[in-house]
């Protein structure tokens, strides 16, 4: 999150978290708790996440978010339109 982006996009009603952590990466405390402390002076009244994909990770973020790769989804068997 860049201060230009909080600056243009903190009242904008369909954000709702603050991504602060590279999409999928190993733990880094001392890098993920700059990132979060960051977010939450530039926009103190949004949470905070990040994707991760390991169950045992270090939560450091508000919101605790994980792609689940396990989860297959199949066809529709309704037609959709």
């Amino acid at each position: 999150m860049s201060p230009a982006w909080s600056g243009r996009d903190w009242n904008h009603p369909s954000i709702v978290l603050w991504g602060v952590r590279i999409n999928e990466s190993v733990d880094n405390h001392d890098f993920y708790t700059r990132t979060n402390a960051l977010a939450h002076s530039l926009d103190d009244s949004r949470q905070t996440g990040g994707i991760r994909y390991l169950y045992d990770s270090e939560l450091l973020e508000d919101v605790f978010t994980m792609n689940d790769s396990a989860f297959r989804c199949g066809r529709p068997t309704t037609r959709l339109i």
